[in-house]
C-alpha cells in the first residue's frame, strides 16, 4: 500500500507541475526622437536690423580719423559649430564720383568680427589679405566687432560715402 500511496502522491505532483504555467516576459525597445535644426540668432533674430557706424573724419584737415571703431553687435547663439565670414558690398566706403586722380572717393578699412577666438577680417585695401574663420563648436556669447579706417593718402572728396559690411554667420552642416 505504500507503493500505491508512494505512486500516486508522485503521479499528484507530475500532474501539478505538468499544469504549472510559467511566466514568460516580453519587451518592446522604442526610440523616442527629435530634430533640431542648426541655426545662429543674433540678438535673438535670424536676421537683426541693420546697425549704423561713422568713420570721424577731421574737420579741420578732412582727413580720415583711423582710430579704430570697436563695438559689441549684439548676443549670439549659434547651435552647432559656426563659420563666421565678412565681406563689403562696395570694396570700401565710396564717395561721389571723381575724375580728378588729385583726390580719392574711397575709404579703406580693415574690419574684424570675433565669436570668441574664432574670427573672421576683411582688408579692403588688400583683399587677398582677408580671411574667414569657424567656431569648433556651438557658441553662445557676444558678435565683437572691429572697423580700423586708413588713412588716404590724397584727400577725399567732399560728399557722402557708404558701404555695407556683412557678417554672416553659417551653421555647419
Amino acid at each position: 500500500m505504500k507503493k500505491v500511496l508512494s505512486f500516486a502522491a508522485v503521479a499528484a505532483v507530475s500532474i501539478f507541475a505538468a499544469t504549472q504555467v510559467f511566466a514568460q516576459a516580453a519587451t518592446q525597445d522604442i526610440d523616442v526622437k527629435a530634430t533640431v535644426g542648426k541655426y545662429c540668432k543674433i540678438g535673438g533674430e535670424a536676421n537683426p536690423a541693420k546697425l549704423t557706424k561713422t568713420i570721424p573724419i577731421d574737420a579741420a584737415t578732412n582727413d580720415v580719423d583711423t582710430t579704430a571703431i570697436d563695438f559689441a553687435v549684439g548676443s549670439v547663439v549659434c547651435n552647432t559649430a559656426t563659420d563666421i565670414t565678412t565681406s563689403s558690398a562696395q570694396g570700401s566706403v565710396k564717395g561721389p564720383a571723381n575724375t580728378n586722380t588729385s583726390f580719392a572717393n574711397k575709404i579703406d578699412y580693415v574690419a574684424t568680427a570675433k565669436l570668441g577666438t574664432a574670427g573672421s577680417t576683411i582688408d579692403t585695401a588688400t583683399p587677398a589679405n582677408s580671411a574667414a574663420g569657424a567656431t569648433t563648436g556651438a557658441y553662445s556669447g557676444d558678435l565683437a566687432v572691429k572697423i580700423a579706417p586708413v588713412a588716404n593718402a590724397k584727400p577725399l572728396v567732399g560728399g557722402s560715402y557708404l558701404d555695407t559690411l556683412t557678417v554672416t554667420l553659417t551653421p555647419k552642416p
